[in-house]
């Protein structure tokens, strides 16, 4: 059996901000950029019936539709989606992450960079309404660059 169900009407707020502090050494040709990033707010709104079928198709593909849905009935009541599931998409706090990137200039021509996005490894982590776990910074990842003026 196979619910369907309205199309999810949902509004989302996000806000991000980030702080970067940028250092150059002269003497020994450095650039160090630190970046803190802060994810501030994300919000999804969603309407109370989104969790609920407007009909359904049997086994034999038959459609039939639910003119006021009833928890009671057998027949489609295991189609009612929680809405604590439906509603599952909303960050509690604010979180952040933080990046490194160092360049080397080697000659006028020449520059190394090299860049760690989650440089410390912070992964904090919070369950969602349906036990879902989230996890919003990844491990950390490299990267690195050579630049070559012609």
């Amino acid at each position: 059996m196979t619910g369907l169900y309205p199309v999810f009407e949902r509004s989302t707020w996000t806000s991000n901000a980030a702080i970067t502090s940028s250092t150059h050494i002269p003497k020994a040709k450095l650039l160090l950029n630190f970046t803190t990033e802060f994810n501030i707010l994300n919000r999804t709104n969603t309407q109370a019936t989104d969790g609920i079928p407007l009909g359904y198709f049997t086994e034999n593909g038959v459609y039939r539709e639910i003119n006021e849905f009833d928890e009671k009935n057998i027949d489609y009541k295991h189609l009612l989606i929680p809405i604590e599931e439906v509603r599952n998409q909303n960050q509690p706090g604010v979180y952040t992450n933080f990046h490194l990137n160092l360049s080397k200039e080697i000659s006028k021509r020449l520059i190394l960079t090299f860049h760690v996005y989650n440089v410390f490894n912070y992964r904090p982590q919070y369950k969602r309404s349906d036990n879902t776990m989230v996890i919003p910074n990844d491990k950390p990842s490299y990267g690195a660059q050579l630049r070559l003026k012609l």
